[in-house]
Order: C-alpha cells, then sequence, then structure tokens
C-alpha cells in the first residue's frame, strides 16, 4: 500500500475514490508477479494473480450487472440471456485491464463502454431483426461503402444514394437499421438467394482461369504478361487505369497501353481462348450476294437510258 500512497501523492489535488484505490493496489501486485517469467512462477503466485483479477471484477460486477438490466430491459431475455452477456462483460473487463489507469478515472467509467459494446452485440446478434428488403438494401448499400472506403474515398449519404438508385431516406435508415440488426426473418430465408457457387460452378470457374492463364503464358512475353496483371488487377474489382501501372511499371503510358495491345491482339487470335470464351460470329453463315445471270445486261440497259434522258435535257437547254 505504501506504493500505492505514493502514486496518490504525486496528484494530491485529485479525490480518489475508495475503489481508485483498491484497483491501484491489485494493479501493483499483479503487475509484480506477472514480471516473473512464466515459466518461473510457482502455482501460489499464478493462484494469486487470478485472485486479484477476481477481486477486481468482484468489485465491479454489481455495476455491470445493473447496467445489462438497464439495456436489456426493452427486450425479452432470460437468466440464460444474462449469464452469456456476463461472461462476456468478463472477459473483456480481463482483455482491458491492462489498459486502466486507475489513478485517471474510476473503474465504472473506463469499463462502461466495453460494457455497453458486448451488451450491444447481443442485441445485435440476437434480439433484432431485418427484413429480406431491409436486408437487400443493406447489401447495396455495404457493397458500394467498401468501394468507397478500398479506394480510400469518404463518402456521404449523398454519393451512396447516387450509386445504388436508392432515396437518401431509404439509405439513411438502412445504414441506421443495419447497423443495429444482422438477422433476416426465418419466413423470408427461403427467398433470399445464396451467392455460394455451386461445386460444378467453381469447378468451371477454375478450368476457364485455368484456360487464360495457360495462353496469357504461351501467347505474350513476360514483360506483357506482368502489364497484363496489373492492368486486370485480380485483388480488386476494377481495372487499374493507365497512369497507375506506367508508375507501378516504370514504363510511359503511351508505352503500356502499346504493349498492353500487343498482348491483347495476341490472346484474340488464340483458337484456346475463341473456342472458350468467343462470341458466335454473326456474319459468318452469310454467303456472298449473287447476282442475276442477265443482271449485267439489264444494268447497261438502265445506264444507257439514263445516259441518254441527260443528253435530251441538256440538248432541249
Amino acid at each position: 500500500m505504501s506504493e500505492v500512497k505514493d502514486r496518490v501523492a504525486e496528484t494530491p489535488s485529485q479525490n480518489y475514490t475508495k475503489e481508485q484505490i483498491l484497483f491501484c493496489a491489485w494493479l501493483n501486485s499483479m503487475k509484480k508477479l506477472e514480471m516473473i517469467p512464466a515459466e518461473e512462477r510457482t502455482f501460489k503466485q499464478n493462484q494469486e494473480i487470478s485472485d486479484l483479477k477476481m477481486k477486481m471484477w468482484q468489485t465491479i460486477v454489481k455495476y455491470a450487472r445493473s447496467k445489462l438490466h438497464q439495456m436489456m430491459s426493452s427486450y425479452p431475455h432470460d437468466a440464460t440471456d444474462d449469464s452469456d452477456i456476463e461472461q462476456s462483460m468478463c472477459v473483456i473487463f480481463l482483455e482491458q485491464l491492462h489498459n486502466y489507469d486507475p489513478l485517471k478515472t474510476t473503474p465504472t467509467t473506463f469499463f462502461t463502454p466495453y460494457f455497453k459494446q458486448v451488451i450491444s452485440q447481443h442485441i445485435r446478434d440476437y434480439k433484432q431483426q431485418l427484413t429480406q428488403h431491409d436486408a437487400s438494401n443493406a447489401r447495396k448499400i455495404n457493397r458500394v461503402i467498401n468501394e468507397y472506403e478500398k479506394r480510400g474515398i469518404h463518402w456521404t449519404i449523398e454519393m451512396i444514394a447516387t450509386q445504388t438508385n436508392l432515396s437518401y431516406k431509404v439509405v439513411k435508415s438502412t445504414i441506421y437499421y443495419a447497423h443495429n440488426a444482422q438477422k433476416a426473418n426465418l419466413e423470408d430465408a427461403g427467398y433470399i438467394q445464396s451467392k455460394i457457387p455451386t461445386p460444378e460452378e467453381v469447378i468451371e470457374v477454375q478450368e476457364a482461369n485455368n484456360i487464360l492463364y495457360d495462353a496469357i503464358q504461351r501467347c505474350t512475353t513476360p514483360e506483357e504478361a506482368e502489364l497484363l496483371a496489373r492492368r486486370i488487377n485480380p485483388d480488386g474489382k476494377k481495372e487499374k487505369p493507365y497512369d497507375l501501372v506506367a508508375k507501378q511499371s516504370g514504363k510511359s503510358i503511351k508505352r503500356v497501353k502499346s504493349q498492353l495491345n500487343q498482348a491483347v491482339c495476341k490472346l484474340n487470335q488464340d483458337d484456346t481462348l475463341r473456342k472458350r470464351f468467343g462470341k458466335i460470329n454473326r456474319y459468318s453463315d452469310l454467303r456472298p450476294l449473287e447476282l442475276q445471270d442477265n443482271s449485267s445486261a439489264l444494268l447497261e440497259q438502265q445506264l444507257e437510258t439514263f445516259l441518254s434522258e441527260i443528253s435530251s435535257v441538256t440538248e432541249d437547254l
């Protein structure tokens, strides 16, 4: 306790609570024991560390329970819910215990945000639900938000509304409710289309990728293949712009475009790629125009008549 008194004396203007002083003493004792390497600690020392942690938890658990009942009062819950939440609060309490400085704030003030985080997470996971329609809007909005954040763009609700074709009001309300609900109604679950590919689709995509990779290695130079990989940007959702590819490869934009065009032309002529990915040529079944046997004489006659009419008009003038 002498060390605690010394620390308290350093800030005499501060009025400390009983809990702050107790936590200060218990934390100092715990940290001293934890400074001993784990492999050198005795069973008694490990037990003392556990006892100190439980003492601190028992000091604040009553407050934690009051916060739990306060936030859960609007939702149906039973003893099982309370026990699960209390256990989660204890876990986060022990995780954040080393970050707590009892001479700066009270235990309740420091740990309240973490307790609220645990309780709010439980409410989102088990007590609130989204309709299938709201869940669909939320997926649209999240895709746009993820794209903006990946590109480092600070998005606004107006930007999201423009990209999703949803109204400002719908976007705002969906973002709010999506942060407070993570489930769709069970009755609507049958109408939600799964985005998980079937085994056949996975195999088909893998085969197509293998064909494409083999063609790139076969038809292009290593330099062209590298530029293609940078331009296609397989790790992102959009192609990289030419200026970024040029910067990364140390070439001029003109040179990058030229080499990429050469690579694409080579790939377009590859029979394997054309058979696998090529589209049907709508002109392939067309036949050359065939003239009738007497068409040549007919054209000559029409031309002669036309020239005669022109001559007559010229003479009259």
